[in-house]
């Protein structure tokens, strides 16, 4: 048995609350402490995922842009080439 922070009447261990006054106990508040840790870590590593994904994408467009320039500038010194020797 525990005395309730708020009113002092005598509650059991492992109670989440005090039946008298409602005040939450000491182990609850720790609990309530965890889980707010808890989705303030998931919250950061879900926005991390999201920018890296947005990251990623935004360089493999890049990536295929510049893939379509050099493409392009092969053939027109393919095509250049080809018009010199005619």
């Amino acid at each position: 048995m525990i005395k309730c922070g708020e009113c002092g009447a005598e509650i059991s261990d492992s109670a989440i609350a005090c039946p008298k006054c409602g005040a939450k106990t000491a182990f609850t508040k720790r609990q309530d402490a965890g889980n707010m840790r808890a989705m303030i870590f998931i919250g950061c590593m879900v926005s991390i995922a999201v920018i890296v994904w947005f990251v990623v994408d935004d360089l493999q467009k890049k990536a295929r842009v510049e893939n379509a320039i050099n493409m392009m500038r092969t053939y027109t010194d393919k095509q250049d080439v080809f018009m010199k020797t005619r």
